[in-house]
């Protein structure tokens, strides 16, 4: 059907509607988790790696399927995936 970059370009299409795609209702518990983990690097540079802190704690918790390394590649890439981090930074929690 698609090849080369226009297979790659679909598959990524794919990847990311499924990450962003939801049937459920956004809990409690997951906006507690967003302004923990968000609220304080809100608007910096730092907000890409609550993000993931963010993915990782819903992950962790059973809060959603898709990996904190799903949510690293849609946002960064394949080549960054091992560049994020997952501890937050000192001071914070």
């Amino acid at each position: 059907m698609f090849a080369g970059k226009e297979a790659s370009l679909a598959k990524h299409l794919v990847a990311t509607a499924e990450l962003l795609a939801r049937a459920t209702e956004v809990t409690v518990r997951e906006i507690e988790l967003w302004i923990e983990h968000l609220g304080p690097v809100w608007g910096t540079a730092e907000m890409p790696n609550g993000l993931l802190r963010w993915a990782t704690a819903m992950h962790r918790e059973g809060l959603t399927s898709a990996t904190p390394e799903e949510y690293a590649r849609f946002m960064f890439g394949e080549l960054a995936l091992s560049e994020w981090k997952t501890k937050p930074p000192a001071g914070e929690h």
